[in-house]
């Protein structure tokens, strides 16, 4: 929307799409305050998420009803149509979320951490999905995106070697059901796309 800039040069994604691509949610900054906006496609006003303030790295539920953030050393979330926020777990300086099933969402809360999980409906005590492997001299799991079978997610993980250099980072998928991991390939940042 007119007025408000969006903040390409962090490292934390700024707009998502709702799984079925019928909306779009946007972190923009308008007189220093960010918020969450939200237009279905077919619309032409954005419409700002009342108390998103200070929104980073929007995601998606699966259904597209409900939309997850981080703000204020917080994961959070909102109906996708507006609505009271919800709190579900603490964070620091996070490195990405996705939204993986109806029950469960996928985390980084710190930059020096595993992949964490925690209930999608009402937070509770997070869980990790990924311990970090220290024969691998493994220092962080990273920028979780969810796979459409709704138990598989693609992660980027960094070394203690190259603590700031991800271009050569393993991208490896891991099995929620059953904490299997598989290299995939070297890169950064995965995101699934689907065909």
């Amino acid at each position: 929307p007119a007025g408000l800039a969006l903040d390409l040069v962090t490292r934390d994604p700024v707009v998502a799409i709702s799984p079925d691509g019928s909306t779009v949610a946007v972190a923009a900054a308008s007189k220093g305050v960010t918020l969450l906006y939200v237009r279905r496609i077919g619309e032409f006003e954005a419409q700002p998420l009342r108390g998103t303030d200070g929104a980073m790295n929007p995601f998606f539920s699966p259904d597209g009803e409900w939309i997850a953030f981080f703000a204020d050393t917080h994961l959070k979330k909102i109906p996708s149509k507006g609505g009271p926020v919800q709190l579900l777990a603490e964070v620091a300086d996070t490195r990405g979320g996705a939204w993986v099933d109806r029950d469960t969402i996928v985390y980084s809360p710190m930059p020096a951490t595993p992949l964490l999980r925690v209930h999608a409906a009402g937070g509770g005590t997070p869980t990790p999905v990924t311990p970090l492997d220290e024969a691998k001299h493994e220092r962080t799991h990273r920028w979780p995106s969810a796979l459409p079978d709704g138990k598989t997610v693609l992660f980027t993980v960094g070394s203690l070697e190259r603590p700031d250099d991800y271009d050569d980072a393993a991208i490896e998928a891991v099995r929620l059901d059953t904490g299997v991991r598989t290299f995939l390939l070297k890169g950064h940042m995965p995101r699934y796309v689907p065909t």
